[in-house]
């Protein structure tokens, strides 16, 4: 589930409305979702208190920029790591004292492979994180469903 079509249940199931945007997911309340809930199952008596709200860290780790501290922090790490073993002893041992020779070319592509392997095992990382996140609001929208139907 991606952002859009959290936005798209919740004004489907009447809790948003069409124009609302993410933001506005952080002013959600109980008396809000208890409200629309009664009126889409046809419930009478659904307190706010029924109905627990998202929560700030919920919200704040489902958005695509919060892993960007991370991301970069791990990259840069991750480039420091390439640089050492592009460059330095390593390097001219793997050149055998020539910088145009093949062992260095070599040692040059493995280094930018195992680059590419960290850098994409970050980046799933963080995809993972996010998508965790997601589900974890889509577990809160069915809790509130179970509650309501509950009472239905």
């Amino acid at each position: 589930m991606d952002i859009q079509a959290l936005l798209a249940q919740l004004q489907g199931m009447g809790v948003l409305g069409q124009s609302a945007g993410f933001q506005d997911l952080y002013n959600l309340s109980g008396e809000q979702i208890a409200g629309s809930l009664g009126s889409l199952y046809d419930v009478q008596g659904l307190e706010g208190g029924m109905f627990n709200p998202f929560s700030k860290q919920a919200l704040q780790a489902t958005k695509p920029g919060q892993y960007t501290g991370m991301i970069e922090s791990q990259g840069a790490s991750i480039l420091d790591q390439l640089s050492s073993s592009l460059g330095g002893q390593a390097a001219r041992q793997a050149a055998g004292g020539f910088a145009g020779g093949s062992g260095f070319r070599q040692q040059q592509s493995g280094a930018k492979d195992v680059y590419g392997q960290k850098m994409s095992g970050v980046l799933q990382q963080a995809g993972q994180q996010r998508a965790q996140a997601m589900g974890s609001l889509g577990d809160v929208i069915g809790q509130w469903k179970k509650t309501a139907q509950e009472f239905a």
